[in-house]
């Protein structure tokens, strides 16, 4: 499953790299990470040197739900895995998520421990233990 990482960001370097980072160490490396910046003034743009493979993307401030849609809007995968820039990963998160949508016909999940399962007109919810 090829997925992109899209990370909102607003004046948060330090945490922005961290962010990053966790990505990084993942198990399961995600084929690209987007990270769109929402108009910042520190050093967030320094980011595209200091990891020169990401999708550095600029937009004027316009709020985090229209940064999260600027990076959907320039995603080149199937599948899209939200991280805010000031969270981080364990190191198996990916591999296990990916792990429990291929092993069932989830259509979504997130790591609020929930799968939505897609059954005929209805959207069924099954927490994950």
């Amino acid at each position: 499953m090829d997925i992109s990482v899209v990370i909102p960001t607003c004046n948060r370097y330090n945490f922005l790299k961290r962010a990053i980072e966790s990505v990084l160490a993942q198990n399961y490396l995600p084929k690209e990470i987007i990270v769109v910046d929402d108009g910042s003034s520190d050093a967030t743009s320094q980011i595209k040197k200091d990891f020169e493979f990401i999708k550095y993307i600029y937009q004027e401030n316009s709020g985090v739900s229209l940064a999260r849609n600027k990076g959907i809007q320039n995603a080149t995968n199937p599948w899209i895995a939200f991280l805010d820039d000031d969270d981080t990963w364990k190191k198996n998160k990916l591999e296990k998520q990916l792990n429990i949508m291929k092993n069932s016909n989830a259509i979504l999940s997130y790591t609020g421990k929930n799968i939505f399962y897609k059954t005929k007109k209805t959207i069924k919810k099954k927490e994950i233990r």
